[in-house]
């Protein structure tokens, strides 16, 4: 009985402590990265590329009240108060956590259409690795639209971890914070889990293991009705591999 109580506090303690990285949180101060970087051709300052970009445009991290009532309209769902009968968006008005959007980068403040986001973390120490990130979508999307999340490990080269895929034979029902529900043609999957305006946290496993692990996304989106988002990516240990902790408990 002394063994497994020691076993059990031990794994107690493993589980608290399992979190080994973490970006895009929903609070900020949750945030366990080595370093952020996001690139766009031109106007990306942080959450002042709402303004600078054409009004409904974005790529970047930002929150209801960081945006101060300049989000894009495809990515706000305001039917609880500010717009009853809201037909489009993901982040409601009583949600005010952190969260990264996409509407239509393709424009003319970005030539090149696209954007990318790097996260690299410190994983020495740890054992086998996967990836949680929460995402949402809602929008008539396009086969061109890109959504690409790739991992690396110590530069030994980027292996696709999350990938976005359209159904442009389909149609989906979104349900907005006043319960309104609508339908909307060409909806987007993630690794084959199809997606809605409410955030699922969808996982994936990362083969190996060293000191530096990099996560890049790379996202284009043309259309200013198409909303992107994801949020709380946090690397985790797999399941039954906890970091620091041994996978045996005798």
């Amino acid at each position: 009985m002394k063994t497994f109580a020691i076993a059990a506090l031990a794994g107690a303690a493993c589980a608290a402590n399992a979190q080994v990285g973490a970006a895009v949180s929903e609070n900020a101060a949750n945030d366990n990265f080595l370093s952020e970087t996001i690139t766009v051709d031109v106007g990306y300052d942080g959450n002042g590329m709402i303004d600078t970009w054409s009004p409904g445009d974005m790529f970047g991290i930002t929150s209801r009240p960081a945006a101060a009532g300049n989000l894009p309209f495809a990515i706000a769902d305001d039917s609880l108060f500010g717009f009853p009968g809201d037909s489009q968006g993901i982040v409601d008005e009583n949600d005010d956590g952190r969260f990264f959007g996409v509407v239509d980068s393709v424009n003319g403040s970005n030539p090149s259409g696209g954007g990318t986001a790097v996260w690299t973390f410190d994983i020495t120490g740890s054992g086998a690795l996967s990836i949680n990130i929460d995402f949402a979508a809602m929008g008539d999307f396009e086969s061109s639209d890109v959504h690409l999340f790739e991992v690396d490990i110590d530069g030994g080269g980027f292996n696709t971890l999350f990938q976005a895929s359209i159904d442009e034979n389909s149609s989906q029902d979104y349900t907005m914070a006043d319960g309104g529900v609508y339908t909307v043609d060409d909806p987007m999957s993630m690794n084959g889990n199809l997606l809605n305006n409410n955030f699922q946290t969808l996982s994936a496993a990362v083969a190996g293991s060293g000191s530096t692990l990099t996560l890049r996304y790379a996202g284009s989106s043309d259309g200013g009705s198409e909303a992107f988002a994801f949020r709380n990516i946090v690397v985790v240990p797999t399941p039954g591999a906890p970091r620091g902790c041994s996978a045996s408990a005798a």
